[in-house]
């Protein structure tokens, strides 16, 4: 007997189109969504960039994205299932978007991206305040902050 291999999640994917630097069309999105689930994944968490002055989109549109990128999945007969979420920048702009934010489908996972410039003070107000609300942070690109870095931490 042959184990059945669960299929593959991605928890950090800019798939839907138009919204922020991931696939700008309809048609990109869908050849993505065909590799991802050629690839194994049936699983995917859709996390569009949520930055002040570059990537704005509300979360009526994300969620508007996604359920349209997911009906011409099924046209299609693309099995991949997507949720929503957001890639939330840590800056001086995030508590505000923090007030009505799309954690990763139905976790309570709050996908973060924390730029080298953001003291570590901060960093740490702000994940207190994501947990006293009863979200987990989770650290998109935590290869790419210098504060992870052993010669960094104190």
């Amino acid at each position: 007997m042959v184990a059945q291999v669960p299929g593959l999640i991605d928890w950090h994917c800019h798939l839907l189109p138009g919204i922020d630097d991931g696939p700008a069309t309809v048609d990109e999105a869908i050849e993505m969504a065909k590799y991802l689930a050629k690839a194994g994944y049936n699983t995917v968490y859709c996390t569009p960039h949520l930055i002040k002055g570059s990537y704005e989109a509300d979360n009526d549109a994300v969620r508007a994205a996604l359920n349209a990128l997911q009906a011409e999945l099924k046209n299609q007969q693309t099995e991949l299932k997507l949720f929503s979420g957001r890639e939330y920048y840590l800056d001086e702009f995030l508590p505000s978007f923090l007030k009505n934010p799309i954690p990763l489908g139905e976790t309570s996972f709050l996908m973060l991206e924390i730029p080298d410039h953001i003291p570590q003070k901060y960093v740490r107000e702000i994940c207190y305040r994501i947990k006293a609300s009863g979200y987990i942070p989770m650290i998109a690109h935590p290869e790419r902050w210098a504060h992870l870095e052993p010669s960094k931490q104190k």
